[in-house]
């Protein structure tokens, strides 16, 4: 992924009873469109996987494996 934002490079709002796994980043490459608007760090909730390559700018939020709790709690939790 290449190309520009504006305030935050990555947005990952994941469920607490459902979060997202397995989220797998290679090849990211996103620059501000303008350095002179407060910018904000790469944000992250309950967002787990692996880095496969450095990423422009760092996105040091994604947590590390699976998570403790990773279960379905009901049916209209299916995608």
């Amino acid at each position: 992924i290449r190309g520009t934002y504006t305030v935050k490079p990555v947005h990952f709002a994941c469920s607490d009873s459902l979060p997202c796994v397995d989220v797998s980043l290679t090849s990211v490459e996103l620059k501000p469109i303008q350095e002179k608007y407060h910018l904000y760090n790469p944000f992250c909730w309950q967002t787990y996987g692996e880095l496969k390559t450095p990423t422009v700018p760092p996105i040091d939020c994604l947590q590390i494996g699976k998570p403790t709790n990773n279960r379905i709690q009901t049916d209209h939790d299916l995608c």
